[in-house]
């Protein structure tokens, strides 16, 4: 029985290796494009404070693990994050240029090097084998294998320290400790060395316990060696070590200020319902990733140590019983996600069968290891299958935005004519010629997402803000087809109207309605549309040495005297993440006052900027009064980006006078948006009359200035 076993172990880690990497066989397609990362990187949030094009861990790890295998300094990018794990992205990614090949090679040798532990302390075989391939098909674990992140790694060395220090434990040979402290400074050296001093007291704790006092030295100095030596190309570059200590002093100084407030108690809810306490949010949340066995196996490891508390700091599992109280301990009091458990997971596996093996034996106990297998078999069945689901979220979030460039990665490549940085600019100057500032996508709430059939289709409504021309609405039927493992959408030009195709021409035409003026009782203009500008800018005329003199310049355009303008990280926003290289990109309207001699200084200041267009339009003037009843006038599509923009047709009061009598004060402009196919036929998208907003007289007397 227990030979056809561990033969079913074999082949059960095999094939559930072999069958991730046919269902996801685009970790093997995917090559790295430098210029793509480069451009994703620097448009993300880590360089403008307010981008939404926000990029995760796993594209920040790429790009940082490319640069530093090319030469980067691993203080300049990412620098709250030790290096050694991003090099060995970036190796990865420079010997095969198929960067998510790094998850299936470190699961690999994390299952061997568990296998390696779990021998050492079950001290057989075959349950050694059983519990490998427990933490094989664990969801948490497999979910590692399409990653680039920095916990499979951590596990990594992680599990090279336990495996050389039970070999120092037991033989109390130098080497073994030297090896030990080694493994401990990678650790160290892959994430913020937070559990240093974890590891450092396990270490410590094992050395005095076979009183080995010299061997401190060893480990400490080796394992502080290989930590400072990760940061090898940064000294190479001509840094000393106080400004690496100072490096080290800010890395610690960037947790302590971060916005995230500790979700206290979360690791343990965690494990035992899978809740957690989102950071962002503050309210529970289910887990993407989590196991019916997890439960089982914190309860049995509390049993363990409530068992052994007499003999607790003799026994061979004593580190790892350490290590695993100091982390749930820390990680109560500190900023958690789910992924962190990938460190704690293994090792609870190890004391649930070390305790079932002196408790129950026979037939019994490889029942309930099959049981066990069978359910994280059955957890894996959503890694394995995922429904479009979450494809299609973060697609239409790119859409959603004009991130079209990471579109393209989601869209089935029989649609695509163009490589993705073309595809990405055609689409931004369609965009930019049908004055699109907003776009939201409805799609039916009772969709069923289905794990099994590969090609599915769904309704789905596109709707189009315009600038001036309000929104026009595109339905459309969406499909969805599994390629390479993930699924990928279709994609058909006619989603941004009809006739809208890569060679068509856009046509608009705008007859300016304006809206109604606010007026006292005694006859005192409060409120009214004047001739104003919209301020843009052309990329490829904006020198790139005068761009932050320009944006400072722009900022200070609305209230100048107050400097409480446009934000500087609003203009940069706007102008970086959608801006066409030879297409003016709209910041914001800005008043036509012959008599604001402040803002005609700034315009004139602007005037010497290459790049910087001022076209006629109308702005929104309002009298200053002591209250602030008149209001505000705003537009909600431009609200996310700060900038001030006016139009009466989309714009709306949002307080006030402006909001009360809004429906009487609205205008809608007229004119046409229409679209020329190459064969000529014309679509119209948009047309409608022009209507002039009605006056209000407002009962209140106002005194003339």
């Amino acid at each position: 029985m227990k030979r056809f076993f561990t033969l079913f172990c074999f082949f059960l880690i095999s094939s559930f290796v072999v069958l991730y990497s046919v269902s996801n066989t685009w970790i093997f397609k995917t090559s790295y494009d430098a210029s793509y990362w480069e451009n994703r990187y620097d448009t993300s949030q880590w360089v403008i404070p307010l981008s939404t094009r926000i990029i995760g861990d796993e594209g920040l790890y790429l790009h940082a693990g490319y640069r530093l295998m090319h030469g980067g300094d691993p203080t300049l990018i990412n620098a709250e994050t030790p290096p050694l794990g991003k090099y060995l992205v970036g190796l990865v990614t420079t010997l095969t240029n198929k960067p998510f090949l790094f998850g299936l090679i470190i699961y690999i040798a994390v299952i061997f090097l568990y296998y390696l532990l779990a021998k050492q302390i079950l001290k057989n075989s075959f349950l050694a084998l059983t519990a490998t391939t427990l933490i094989a098909v664990d969801p948490l674990i497999a979910s590692q294998i399409s990653m680039v992140a920095m916990d499979i790694p951590y596990l990594f060395f992680l599990l090279l320290f336990f495996v050389c220090l039970h070999k120092y434990d037991s033989t109390k040979k130098p080497i073994w400790i030297l090896t030990s402290g080694l493994a401990a400074g990678c650790f160290m050296a892959v994430k913020f060395p937070a559990f240093s001093i974890i590891l450092m007291l396990i270490g410590g704790f094992v050395i005095i316990k076979r009183f080995r006092f010299s061997h401190m030295f060893i480990f400490y100095i080796s394992m502080a060696s290989v930590y400072i030596a990760s940061y090898f190309r940064y000294f190479m570059l001509g840094h000393n070590l106080m400004e690496f200590l100072k490096v080290q002093k800010w890395m610690l100084h960037f947790y302590q200020i971060s916005d995230l407030h500790p979700n206290i108690g979360s690791v343990i809810s965690s494990i035992l319902f899978n809740q957690t306490q989102n950071l962002v949010t503050r309210q529970w949340e289910q887990g993407d990733v989590w196991s019916v066995l997890w439960p089982i196996l914190f309860i049995i490891f509390v049993f363990y140590l409530i068992k052994k508390k007499k003999s607790f700091l003799s026994e061979t599992t004593t580190p790892m019983a350490l290590f695993l109280i100091c982390s749930l301990l820390f990680y109560s009091f500190v900023p958690f996600w789910n992924r962190y458990l990938v460190l704690l997971i293994p090792f609870f596996y190890l004391f649930f069968i070390k305790t079932i093996q002196q408790k129950i034996n026979g037939k019994f106990s490889l029942t309930i290891y099959m049981v066990m297998i069978l359910c994280n078999v059955i957890a894996c069945i959503a890694l394995l299958f995922p429904t479009p689901e979450s494809d299609f979220k973060q697609f239409t979030y790119d859409w959603r935005h004009g991130f079209f460039s990471d579109m393209h990665e989601r869209i089935v490549k029989t649609d695509l004519m163009y490589q993705r940085k073309e595809f990405g600019q055609i689409t931004k100057s369609l965009q930019s010629d049908l004055t699109i500032e907003s776009i939201s996508i409805d799609v039916p709430s009772d969709i069923r997402w289905k794990r099994f059939v590969s090609n599915q289709t769904f309704p789905a409504t596109i709707a189009y803000g315009t600038r001036e021309l309000g929104t026009y609405i595109v339905p459309i039927t969406m499909r969805t087809q599994k390629e390479n493992g993930r699924w990928v959408f279709h994609w058909d030009w006619n989603y941004f109207g009809g006739g809208v195709t890569p060679q068509s021409t856009v046509i608009t035409s705008i007859d300016r309605a304006n809206r109604g003026k606010i007026v006292s009782s005694n006859g005192i203009i409060l409120a009214e549309d004047r001739l104003g500008y919209a301020l843009t800018l052309t990329p490829n005329f904006v020198r790139p040495d005068e761009q932050e003199a320009l944006f400072t310049t722009i900022n200070q355009l609305h209230n100048p005297s107050k400097n409480d303008g446009l934000s500087y990280f609003d203009v940069q926003n706007r102008f970086t993440l959608y801006s066409i290289d030879t297409k003016p990109v709209f910041i914001s309207t800005i008043p036509r006052d012959p008599n604001d001699k402040e803002t005609k200084k700034i315009f004139t200041a602007l005037n010497n900027f290459s790049g910087v267009t001022f076209v006629p339009t109308t702005y929104r003037w309002q009298k200053q009064l002591e209250h602030s009843s008149v209001g505000q006038v705003t537009c909600d599509f431009l609200r996310a980006y700060n900038l001030y923009f006016y139009s009466s047709t989309v714009c709306d009061g949002n307080s006030g006078w402006e909001l009360q009598y809004n429906t009487t004060l609205k205008g809608k402009n007229g004119g046409t948006l229409s679209v020329i196919s190459p064969t000529g036929e014309s679509h119209v998208l948009i047309e409608q009359q022009k209507e002039n907003g009605r006056d209000v007289i407002i009962n209140e007397y106002i005194e003339s200035m």
